[in-house]
């Protein structure tokens, strides 16, 4: 079992608070003037990133984790960048759904 530590547990429960406060418009994308949310969210998920690599071996978890990290990084790049392919939020989305929560 890949236990986390209370630090890497309170990361990862700010990164799924940071998530939730993401408002989506009907393409999926983050509406306008979330700059604040959205620099939060990526912070935390580059640190959610980083605490599960140096685990070794994800569990489900953590490989659950890992792809709401990397969705979420390609949502918020692709909100500035102004790719609006539709794959992105919906990847996004089913990261969100797929969340393996705690044992």
């Amino acid at each position: 079992m890949n236990t986390m530590t209370p630090d890497e547990r309170n990361t990862v429960n700010l990164f799924k608070a940071a998530v939730n406060m993401i408002k989506t418009g009907p393409d999926g994308f983050p509406l306008a003037n979330q700059g604040l949310e959205l620099a939060v969210a990526a912070r935390l998920a580059l640190q959610v990133t980083r605490d599960c690599l140096r685990r070794g071996e994800p569990d489900a978890e953590q490989r659950s984790l890992m792809a709401l990290t990397g969705t979420t990084s390609r949502l918020i790049e692709a909100t500035y960048d102004g790719n609006r392919d539709p794959a992105i939020p919906e990847k996004w989305f089913r990261a969100r759904a797929e969340l393996v929560e705690p044992e």
